[in-house]
């Protein structure tokens, strides 16, 4: 077996789609879209079936129920790069939100700088706004993207500010 078909069966032997469908967390439209993410997923789980699949693959489905509730996206933004990007998009998403929630544990041991305070604020929106388990819109999504790339200038800024002076 490949690497691929490796990953897919240990995925199939848990019983993830059984808790997705049994979770009382989430409205059944939104445990839809993660059930269909999900089988997204297991199709290629290394690299994702591609930005702004998701769409296309409620076409192929025809829309069915049963496999899962269909939209343009699954309104989570952990699910829909793990789906759309795969592992490989997953691992980014985690070596940013890790990048964010260390330095804001290094901001906070460090000395006091006129722009500590600013970069909290920054760091703590861009966790809100990533947060994996919140509903969430489309993050391939114009207007979402202006929101969130304009908290990583902010944040950049900041960061340059509090840690190299």
């Amino acid at each position: 077996k490949n690497f691929s078909e490796k990953i897919v069966e240990h995925f199939e032997i848990h019983p993830v789609r059984r808790l997705l469908r049994s979770s009382e967390i989430f409205s059944k439209v939104h445990t839809g879209h993660y059930t269909l993410a999900y089988d997204q997923f297991l199709k290629k789980p290394l690299f994702g079936i591609g930005p702004k699949g998701f769409r296309n693959y409620c076409r192929k489905v025809d829309y069915n129920p049963e496999i899962g509730i269909c939209s343009t996206h699954p309104h989570n933004f952990f699910i829909q790069i793990t789906a759309e990007l795969g592992i490989l998009g997953f691992l980014f998403y985690l070596i940013i939100l890790s990048f964010i929630i260390i330095n804001i544990k290094n901001s906070l041991i460090k000395r006091k700088s006129k722009y500590q305070s600013m970069f909290l604020v920054i760091s703590s929106s861009l966790l809100i706004n990533l947060f994996p388990f919140l509903p969430s819109g489309n993050f391939f999504n114009n207007w979402i993207s202006i929101i969130i790339y304009y908290y990583i200038g902010l944040y950049m800024f900041s960061y340059k500010k509090v840690f190299t002076q």
